[in-house]
């Protein structure tokens, strides 16, 4: 948890510890939380929703912690603000429409 998580999803460290994170991020979508740590890929982009219902468009990067013998110890999450770049996806989209109309 950092100040930056804080900002951008809304909860505070002490209200995001503990919580799994298909409930605090993925409206309980566990079957996607599981998929994320059992696929060999680190990287997605992802719809998660922040602390205030709003949809926010991420790209996750997940990577496993191991101890030194090798034993799975945590998760490390980050998450990257793809907000803008859906947007002018969106707005492209819409021109593209436009200029094929009749």
């Amino acid at each position: 948890m950092n100040a930056a998580f804080e900002g951008f999803f809304g909860y505070r460290a002490g209200e995001a510890l503990g919580q799994p994170l298909a409930a605090l991020l993925f409206h309980g979508d566990e079957p996607l939380v599981h998929r994320l740590l059992a696929e060999s890929s680190s990287r997605w982009k992802l719809r998660a929703w922040g602390k205030d219902g709003a949809l926010r468009h991420v790209e996750l990067a997940l990577g496993a912690v191991h101890s030194a013998d090798g034993q799975l110890t945590h998760w490390v999450v980050a998450f990257s603000d793809r907000s803008e770049v859906e947007k002018l996806r969106a707005e492209l989209e819409g021109l593209k429409a436009l200029a094929a109309a009749p």
